[in-house]
């Protein structure tokens, strides 16, 4: 019976590695480029389809995940092994090593070897990052620079007008985004999405061997200087060197939140922010997109969607830590004022997410939108994005300005009447 089972084990082992072989032989025939193609890995879940007959898979390139779609002219593991898994990449890509998961990358986006990059990431138009990076949950602007080093989780940075006068990240840079209460309501915002789309916004730049922790917002045009920790906003055109250092040694909960109204303002208006990228990929992106460009920035606007999710998801992670935390509070003699806010937020928590649920109806000035469309238009052709955005006329970009800003406001001022007081 044993050798009978071997048996049947050996001929389905066979069976899956002449499909591979099949599969493998179909990606040549289509004429993609595989210089060592005895040790590239395709899953069965793949659609060989969606893998365009001018991308090149370097040697031990492993590719899952029935979302996969890879672009014309995608050079993948130049320097070392890929892993990409329910990625969306299109023209012009290149990754040079590393793991993938769950990310969408617009035209000529590139990272080198290293790479640890995940779900909810969204690198636009020629965004990069050099070695050893670790991204999730993060939105990077057309020409967005990282350096090697880098741990950039639950932030979209904007900024920058070209590949000569771009935002960027030194390396050795981090953003903390988590809690010793367990929670992360800590997104940071560097720039923002109604002026950052428009692509004419001064560069940000973060210095290396630095940090900032979340929730935290940076304007443009701002520069942080390398080797601080930076824990307080920083205005537009702000140069800051450094903070002060900070001693301090306190009895600590870690079952107690605090400083819950000003972190929940905070994310109300990240999310604000997402919902006008969204609505910008919903209108504005698809006069852009082509046959070539339709899936891709479908995907995108389904990133951006997931990263709206997560954010979500985060606050009712926070607001599950709540009825502890009044427990303790209330046994401290907690300010009346902070025991009303956590009873008001556990209370109403279902209607809050109900409104941050329903991103999508907060559409903005349509008067505005409709002005900023009719210009493009007229101007607008696949591929031509990066061109015609910036040199929009003054009344285009202040109607889509009035429009996108209508979007944050209008989501973020919502999400905190959800749980003001009466």
């Amino acid at each position: 019976m044993d050798d009978i089972l071997s048996l049947c084990a050996n001929v389905e082992a066979v069976n899956r590695i002449r499909a591979h072989r099949r599969r493998i032989a179909a990606l040549l025939d289509r004429g993609v480029v595989c210089p060592c193609p005895e040790s590239i890995e395709i899953a069965d879940d793949v659609d060989i389809e969606r893998i365009h007959p001018t991308v090149t898979l370097h040697a031990r390139t492993r590719i899952s995940g029935a979302r996969t779609s890879i672009g014309p002219h995608v050079v993948l593991g130049r320097e070392a092994p890929v892993a990409l898994e329910d990625c969306v990449l299109g023209p012009n890509v290149i990754l040079d090593g590393g793991f993938y998961r769950g990310v969408t990358m617009l035209d000529g986006a590139n990272t080198r070897s290293g790479a640890h990059v995940r779900e909810g990431t969204l690198f636009e138009e020629r965004a990069s990052a050099a070695h050893c990076v670790g991204l999730k949950q993060t939105i990077l602007f057309p020409y967005v620079t990282l350096g090697s080093l880098i741990n950039f989780c639950d932030c979209l940075m904007a900024g920058g007008t070209g590949r000569k006068d771009h935002s960027e990240v030194g390396s050795g840079y981090i953003h903390f985004n988590f809690t010793p209460r367990g929670d992360k309501v800590t997104p940071s915002l560097f720039g923002d999405v109604p002026r950052g789309v428009l692509l004419d916004q001064p560069r940000i730049f973060l210095g290396g061997l630095a940090a900032s922790v979340g929730p935290m917002r940076v304007g443009f045009g701002a520069f942080l200087g390398p080797g601080a920790v930076y824990r307080r906003d920083v205005k537009e055109g702000r140069f800051q060197l450094s903070e002060k250092p900070i001693q301090m040694e306190m009895d600590f909960d870690p079952k107690v939140l605090a400083g819950l109204p000003a972190k929940l303002r905070k994310t109300f208006r990240y999310i604000g922010n997402l919902a006008a990228l969204w609505q910008w990929y919903r209108h504005v992106r698809p006069l852009f997109a082509g046959p070539e460009r339709t899936l891709l920035y479908d995907e995108a606007r389904k990133t951006v969607e997931a990263g709206i999710e997560e954010r979500i998801k985060q606050i009712g992670r926070m607001v599950s830590l709540v009825p502890e935390s009044l427990e303790r509070l209330q046994a401290g003699g907690a300010p009346s004022r902070t025991l009303a806010f956590q009873r008001r937020l556990l209370e109403r928590w279902p209607t809050l997410r109900e409104t941050l649920s329903q991103f999508a109806a907060f559409s903005g000035s349509e008067r505005d939108r409709d002005t900023l469309l009719e210009v493009l238009a007229k101007h607008a052709a696949p591929g031509d994005y990066l061109q015609v955005v910036p040199a929009l006329p003054s009344s285009a970009r202040q109607a889509a300005l009035r429009w996108l800003e209508d979007v944050v406001s209008s989501l973020a001022r919502a999400a905190e009447q959800a749980v003001a007081a009466e």
